[in-house]
């Protein structure tokens, strides 16, 4: 299982990730209100990394 996602700013900055969560300590409700807030962020990733 993966336990840490990182989400990342910009292709070219791809090392200094602003977003990243521990999912063992975070529960998953939280973690998921979480992703919605960051969701123009995870297009972005999505567009880059996909």
């Amino acid at each position: 299982m993966i336990n840490k996602l990182k989400i990342f700013r910009n292709k070219q900055d791809i090392n200094n990730w602003f977003f990243s969560v521990d999912l063992n300590k975070l529960p998953v409700d939280k973690f998921l209100e979480r992703m919605k807030n960051y969701s123009k962020y995870l297009e972005q990733f999505y567009n880059y990394h996909i």
